[in-house]
């Protein structure tokens, strides 16, 4: 049975460390111990989602490495790597989380209810597609900007409007999220949607924002990162563990 060496000290990786020990693995956080000894001793190293840790990597021969690594897999001689956020298992199980975090947020930030609200979803991705659905089940009117003709379709089905990323900017609404990983609320965008809309955007680093001409305007833009091991911490946990395990099945 594996052994398990887990960095990283937020709560979801408390919590990953917990459930491996509740399944009858060894599992510890690496705090103060020392690194060439905690490396040696554990069978697996688990990353959290950063580059934080790339330094490290090189030190890991004859390990088996999971990480979630964003972009391109790192490569390391004698190193046995696992992207876990390249899995299709642990991005359609995040979504929720990630999803509920928004709407946490939106929640937050906003003086009126989500239901009733006008709420654009821009992307139909995992993470769209839950968004869609629990604002429509809150009451919400929910338009999904969708590439494919299929997406758009699917939303529909749902009770969304729906459209192309043409029509973007001539959108009115309470609420936009952003899932899309590319400038799509340009200055074109933000110069008609009004100083009152707000803006959650979910997309990786740099975002599909402009925020610092939607800061210009008066437009509060969020890029809210990370929301499952903020919000749901346990779960996160728990779909990270399922995640790695079944990955490791396969090395």
């Amino acid at each position: 049975m594996y052994r398990f060496g887990i960095f990283g000290s937020d709560a979801r990786m408390k919590y990953l460390a917990a459930s491996l020990c509740s399944d009858g693995y060894a599992a510890q956080l690496f705090e103060d111990q020392q690194l060439d000894k905690f490396i040696s001793e554990n069978d697996v190293l688990v990353f959290p989602v950063s580059r934080s840790f790339d330094n490290i990597l090189p030190l890991c021969t004859g390990k088996i490495v999971a990480g979630g690594f964003i972009g391109d897999t790192p490569s390391v001689d004698g190193v046995d790597i696992i992207n876990y956020a390249a899995s299709d298992y642990f991005k359609v199980r995040n979504a929720l989380p990630t999803a509920e975090g928004a709407l946490s947020i939106a929640m937050q930030r906003t003086d009126h209810t989500l239901c009733n609200s006008s709420v654009t979803v821009v992307g139909y991705g995992n993470i769209g597609k839950c968004l869609t659905d629990l604002l429509l089940c809150l009451g919400a009117s929910v338009t999904a900007v969708a590439r494919k003709e299929s997406d758009r379709a699917q939303a529909e089905n749902y009770g969304a409007a729906a459209c192309d990323f043409s029509a973007l900017s001539r959108l009115r609404s309470d609420i936009i999220f952003n899932t899309v990983p590319a400038l799509v609320i340009d200055k074109a965008v933000l110069d008609r949607i009004g100083e009152n809309t707000l803006i959650i955007d979910l997309a990786s680093m740099p975002g599909g924002t402009d925020f610092k001409y939607a800061e210009k305007l008066g437009i509060t833009a969020i890029h809210a990162l990370g929301l499952p091991g903020k919000y749901a911490p346990k779960t996160a946990g728990d779909i990270l563990k399922c995640t790695i395990i079944s990955l490791l099945s396969e090395v």
